[in-house]
């Protein structure tokens, strides 16, 4: 079996998050480099982030190769209505998290092996920022 890059699989997840239907329209991006501004998220952004790679023995001469991918969920809100729009983006994380929970091989290639999200959101991109972000961690494996 070849070995993918992390940006293959993040190309995979990409896909997977730009063809979601979400409370609204949103931005699919990928970037090693996830930094924007606050005035650049007044839409609803998704950055897919290759995070980590886990490799482990299968046999002396084969490894099994796990990539960890980041979703960022992100949209700076009206402070005045901080609790229906957190409500509302909570559940748009779940629903990326559950899409790419789905995952089985297919077109992509790439099977989900877990997910987690963590944080839900983040207090410190709200309280500095007024940025709503919430994390979808995804563990995926290359299939031949």
């Amino acid at each position: 079996m070849s070995v993918s890059t992390p940006a293959q699989v993040a190309d995979a997840v990409l896909a997977t998050v730009a063809a979601l239907t979400l409370s609204e329209a949103h931005t699919a991006v990928r970037s090693f480099w996830p930094d924007r501004k606050p005035e650049e998220l007044l839409s609803l952004t998704l950055t897919v982030l290759p995070s980590a790679i886990e490799r482990t023995p299968e046999s002396r001469v084969s490894e099994r190769r796990v990539y960890v991918m980041d979703v960022l969920v992100q949209k700076k809100i009206d402070q005045t209505a901080r609790d229906a729009a957190i409500a509302t983006l909570t559940a748009d994380v779940e629903e990326v998290a559950s899409a790419l929970y789905a995952l089985r091989a297919g077109a992509t290639g790439f099977v989900c092996v877990g997910v987690s999200i963590d944080p839900m959101v983040s207090p410190v991109h709200m309280a500095e920022h007024g940025v709503f972000t919430g994390v979808v961690k995804a563990r995926l494996r290359a299939v031949a």
